[in-house]
């Protein structure tokens, strides 16, 4: 019996010892260390609430009941305890209230201005500090709702944001970049393109308070209209002109660029020459031409330079003549005896032309069995030129440069649709050259214009 009553103690012992080997309360201290805050820094939009979790915790992350507050909150911000959080019966009258007793609590940080700021949360004897970022959501408003075309307008930064003084831009949805006239940290002054709505959008925008937050893209508080141009009120020296004549065009009010360029029925205009204050151009219309109006690109407001517009119609129209005349010779190729006339090509920079009705007599001279027409010009002035050659149906015509030697070496071949085009052909003062429109396939065109400058 003696012998039983020893075992049962044994193993009594030996449970015993077991679950002291469980208990880790025997290892390590349940007392509350330390709040902890999820996040302990906040990034909160400008205009924006954004919820802070606390829980006061021992070493092993292990919550103690316990009452939060909010103390120390800095200028720029609200911080509230959530009332509704978790919500129990805690009153005689059964109805649900958040207790202020909890294992964890919630509140809620409203960012009221740009700052860069703090608050703490405490609880008892202890306390932690959130740091808060407030994050700009808007670079102000514009100045001008709804400018005239050419109008400054302005965006004054918000305080403690400023703007990159080299690489912030303003642009609009529907027209892109606006003209930045005057750019500092705290301002941009900019003429918007006409025709653009909507926000304005300011990128390389910093917060002064938090330079580690980066670079912004904002947009504005307010929208913009500016009235679009839509048409351009080009004019002619005269409206009825002849197949080969040229006529002078301007635009009141507009200035023609560099680049300018005029169609009619989706056909080019040959600009022989533009005024250097771009109040004028000369241009050859092509041929056939039914009171037909135009629309030009490469084109500015006089009063705003900066901004290029394209595709711009006009009302007035003009009406041209068909046909340009037949130079002889120009289908015999130069080893035949064709006696070619021969074309004075002036200095770079001066526009001429070359309009025939061609015959596509001689094959080239490579032997290909391509109808050809010959043209030889004797060339002022050295440099790159802008060569151009239209016809008027839907051949395939390639067009080619050579020597007075018809030397294969020198020989280059413009590409593209008609108009085929190079704005890089090299002549040379003082030097004799052929062109030569090469029939490649199709139907002979009737009219066929070679342009030089």
């Amino acid at each position: 019996m003696n012998r039983v009553i020893r075992g049962m103690a044994g193993l009594i012992v030996a449970l015993g010892a077991s679950a002291c080997a469980n208990d880790y309360s025997l290892d390590f201290g349940g007392d509350p260390t330390h709040i902890q805050a999820s996040p302990q820094v906040m990034f909160v939009n400008q205009g924006a609430t954004e919820e802070l979790l606390v829980r006061l915790v021992n070493d092993r992350n292990e919550s103690t009941p316990a009452a939060f507050a909010a103390a120390n909150v800095g200028a720029g911000i609200t911080v509230v305890r959530d009332v509704n959080y978790r919500p129990d019966n805690i009153n005689p009258e059964k109805t649900l209230q958040s207790p202020e007793v909890q294992s964890q609590m919630r509140f809620y940080v409203t960012a009221n201005t740009n700052v860069s700021t703090s608050f703490t949360i405490t609880s008892g004897s202890f306390s932690t500090t959130i740091t808060v970022r407030v994050v700009p959501t808007n670079v102000g408003g514009l100045s001008i709702a709804e400018p005239a075309i050419g109008d400054p307008v302005t965006i004054t930064a918000p305080g403690d944001v400023s703007f990159n003084t080299t690489t912030s831009t303003v642009s609009f949805g529907n027209t892109g970049a606006a003209v930045i006239t005057e750019l500092t940290a705290k301002s941009i002054t900019f003429v918007p393109i006409p025709g653009s709505t909507g926000f304005a959008t300011v990128d390389h925008v910093t917060a002064d308070y938090a330079a580690n937050l980066g670079e912004f893209t904002l947009k504005t508080t307010n929208e913009i209209t500016v009235p679009a141009v839509t048409s351009i009120p080009l004019a002619y020296s005269k409206t009825n002109i002849g197949a080969t004549e040229t006529v002078t065009v301007t635009a009141t009010g507009f200035r023609f660029e560099a680049g300018a360029t005029i169609t009619y029925n989706t056909k080019p205009a040959f600009v022989m020459s533009r005024a250097a204050d771009g109040t004028s151009m000369v241009i050859l219309a092509p041929t056939g031409l039914a009171a037909a109006t135009g629309v030009a690109s490469g084109v500015h407001l006089a009063s705003l330079p900066a901004i290029s517009l394209s595709d711009l119609p006009s009302s007035a129209a003009i009406t041209t003549g068909s046909g340009y005349a037949q130079l002889p010779g120009t289908g015999t190729a130069p080893v035949n005896g064709g006696g070619q006339p021969v074309f004075a090509v002036p200095a770079p920079g001066t526009g001429m032309f070359i309009a025939d009705m061609p015959s596509f007599g001689d094959a080239w001279w490579d032997g290909a069995a391509h109808p050809s027409s010959w043209y030889k010009i004797n060339v002022t002035g050295t440099g790159d030129r802008d060569l151009t050659m239209g016809w008027n149906n839907s051949a395939d015509v390639d067009f080619w440069v050579t020597d007075e030697g018809i030397n294969f070496a020198v020989v280059q071949e413009l590409t593209g649709a008609n108009p085929e085009h190079d704005s890089g052909v090299t002549l040379t003062n003082g030097t004799a050259y052929w062109i030569i429109a090469e029939k490649w396939s199709g139907a002979s065109p009737s009219e066929l214009l070679i342009t030089i400058r």
